[in-house]
């Protein structure tokens, strides 16, 4: 009962209070005097009582229908709350789809900005080459024909790579890894830095690399943990300063894989750490490091990651290096007996 319906029945028994009283104290006299009583004062005895019990009874009714109506009240008052909080969350809906859908448009915005420049100079190089060798601008030197072919294939190489990118996100935005594979997770790893080593070498970057023992077979697409391994350690030597070293760990962590990746490069700018995975993103000192990129990697291993259940993470700091770890949950193959 709430404390209005309270004070209204106060007030209402302090108005009919005195009239209970008369009532009380007629019922208590003594019935043989009020018989003597003259016939005037018996009817008015009686009508006072009458009175007082109809008063009594349409008093208690009144206040009966205003709990009632407290109550109706109440609960309209409750649903009008509930309709209130309903609307504020399907408006909070409405701006995160919102947000989205801008999001998307940006994404969108940005591809065909990076698309039309990143692929039109690659084309053009490959073109200019073509029209020379074919022109016979170079006469007959064979040396001078190989250089151009390398600088065509290299540029090609450039878009074949963003190419590649591109197909690569939009694969692991869709796909998902159903887990139905048996992947050594030790040997894909080692097999991915033995490739990339040549590379880094040629700017004396060391890769070193430590792998637990006795990791088990894991149920996990190869595909997934290649893009992972390939997409971190190359990341790990682009950004790299010569002469330094790239440092790999591959750990069971109770019943997830962790894989760390260290290098001592440029690092990543504090107010760039928020964007680091975003699609299309390149931190500033990336982009002058390097001139060409898509910034795709990192959003391809994260969206990897997340669709195996995993999440991925870093530290880093300016001029001094930066550590990704992601963390995938694997389930042993039954082969292992894990």
């Amino acid at each position: 009962m709430t404390d209005d319906t309270n004070s209204e029945r106060a007030r209402i028994w302090r108005f009919f209070r005195p009239a209970s009283v008369i009532l009380t104290v007629a019922l208590a006299a003594d019935l043989a005097a009020i018989a003597m009583w003259p016939s005037a004062q018996k009817v008015l005895v009686i009508f006072a009582a009458a009175f007082t019990a109809l008063l009594c009874l349409f008093l208690w009714r009144a206040l009966s229908i205003a709990e009632s109506a407290t109550d109706i009240c109440a609960r309209l008052l409750e649903q009008e709350r509930a309709a209130r909080a309903a609307v504020e969350v399907r408006n909070r809906q409405l701006e995160n789809t919102i947000g989205k859908l801008e999001e998307v448009e940006r994404i969108k915005k940005n591809f065909l900005l990076m698309a039309s420049h990143q692929m039109r100079s690659p084309l053009v190089a490959i073109q200019s080459v073509i029209r020379v060798i074919v022109s016979g601008a170079i006469g007959g030197d064979d040396e001078s024909v190989k250089h151009l072919l390398q600088q065509a294939y290299d540029r090609s190489e450039d878009m074949l790579g963003m190419v590649n990118d591109i197909l690569d996100l939009a694969e692991a935005k869709v796909e998902k890894d159903e887990g139905t594979e048996q992947t050594d997770a030790a040997a894909e790893l080692n097999a991915v830095v033995s490739l990339l080593r040549p590379t880094a070498a040629e700017r004396g970057i060391t890769i070193e690399t430590d792998v637990a023992a006795g990791l088990p077979m894991a149920r996990v697409a190869r595909k997934s943990v290649n893009h992972i391994f390939t997409n971190l350690v190359d990341n790990a030597i682009k950004y790299s300063k010569d002469n330094t070293v790239v440092r790999v760990k591959l750990v069971a962590e109770g019943d997830r894989m962790r894989i760390d990746v260290a290098d001592q490069g440029i690092g990543i700018p504090q107010e760039a750490q928020q964007k680091i995975f975003k699609e299309f993103f390149r931190a500033d000192n990336a982009k002058m490091l390097i001139k060409q990129g898509t910034g795709l990697g990192l959003a391809i291993v994260q969206n990897i990651v997340q669709n195996l259940g995993g999440d991925i993470s870093f530290v880093s700091k300016e001029n001094e290096g930066t550590t990704f770890t992601a963390r995938v949950p694997f389930t042993p193959s039954p082969q292992t007996g894990a």
